[in-house]
């Protein structure tokens, strides 16, 4: 599964891209603690780790940053959904979430693992949004 950009925002943005799920192939390899997930190569059928995809990303890798976060993106849209209660809102903040994970990629420390850190990128996006709406 990978994200492909489709579309721009509004008029007066610059050209962000949304960022929609796309088919792929990934497995987990389930064989030592961390148990990763891997991206494997239609063409040649190799694994690429996530820290290689990692450090790709962190080099301007759209590619790689969209197998990097391409397992995560449902459960994304499932926590926004539970915090807002509507799908379209869910959409919108998963795709803020994403182009803030992409902007902030070189903060990442890897202290934690990348879901905690896109977990919380998502939950402090939603809450701007919420207090946007409410103020």
């Amino acid at each position: 599964m990978s994200i492909l950009p489709v579309c721009t925002r509004g008029p007066g943005w610059s050209a962000q891209p949304c960022l929609i799920p796309e088919r792929g192939r990934t497995h987990r390899s389930l064989s030592g603690p961390g148990a990763t997930v891997c991206r494997v190569s239609a063409a040649s059928g190799t694994e690429t780790t996530p820290a290689e995809l990692l450090r790709e990303a962190c080099g301007g890798n759209s590619r790689a940053f969209q197998a990097l976060v391409a397992p995560h993106v449902r459960a994304l849209h499932l926590h926004s959904y539970r915090m807002f209660g509507s799908y379209t809102e869910a959409e919108d903040a998963v795709q803020e979430t994403m182009l803030r994970a992409w902007q902030g990629l070189s903060g990442f420390e890897g202290r934690a693992p990348l879901r905690h850190w896109l977990y919380r990128i998502s939950t402090t996006t939603c809450l701007k949004i919420f207090l946007t709406f409410t103020a």
